[in-house]
């Protein structure tokens, strides 16, 4: 019923970006301190550009759905 019902889809999409976004800041902010001792150098810079590029996706859909 509620696929049907696009301002529930459009909260649930903005709830949605705003808590990856939020997971993404912390992670971004604690990766380097968290795993440095456990991953090499390209490994970390792989990860950290992964998570920049998912950041940069989920202001995107924030943007989208008008946040």
């Amino acid at each position: 019923m509620i696929t049907r019902q696009p301002l529930v889809l459009v909260r649930l999409a903005a709830h949605h970006a705003e808590a990856g976004l939020q997971a993404g800041r912390r992670a971004l902010a604690t990766v380097r301190a968290d795993l440095a001792d456990d991953l090499s150098a390209p490994v970390m810079a792989e990860l950290i550009e992964a998570l920049e590029g998912e950041q940069a996706r989920l202001i995107a859909v924030r943007r989208a759905v008008g946040l």
